[in-house]
């Protein structure tokens, strides 16, 4: 599903990657097809996982690898498509990673309910995540 080539050389990580991508994927579940389809279609537009890759790998440096690390690099993901859409949204943008912005497919409207529904997803994956308070 994603594109995963800038961390192929970090095998460290496959796994944990692996792990973030299927709780994405689990958690932007929606019953509004409209909804769900400019969630997938954000999801699948083959971004680099950068920042989450980062938190991995110093989870991996000091030793704290866990479900925790899984929930957070997840919702930090999440916030970022939530973040790009609602971008592409404002600028107008037809084109986000060389694709069909959200926006441009599936109108302004979808877009803006496509990235509050992040927001939320976010805000629910963050409070679903025990930290150890």
């Amino acid at each position: 599903m994603k594109n995963f080539k800038p961390w192929k050389k970090y095998p460290l990580i496959a796994g944990e990657l692996a792990e973030v991508d299927t709780l994405i994927q689990h958690t932007i579940q929606t019953p509004h097809q409209s909804l769900q389809a400019a969630l997938l279609t954000m999801a699948d537009n083959g971004g680099k996982y950068l920042r989450l890759s980062l938190l991995l790998l110093a989870a991996h440096v000091v030793g704290k690898v866990n479900q925790q690390t899984i929930n957070l690099a997840s919702s930090i993901e999440i916030l970022h498509m939530a973040t790009l859409i609602h971008d592409d949204t404002i600028d107008d943008s037809d084109l986000r990673r060389g694709n069909i912005s959200i926006q441009a497919e599936f109108g302004k409207d979808v877009a803006v309910y496509a990235g509050d529904l992040l927001f939320t997803n976010f805000f629910d994956l963050m409070l679903d995540t025990n930290y150890g308070t």
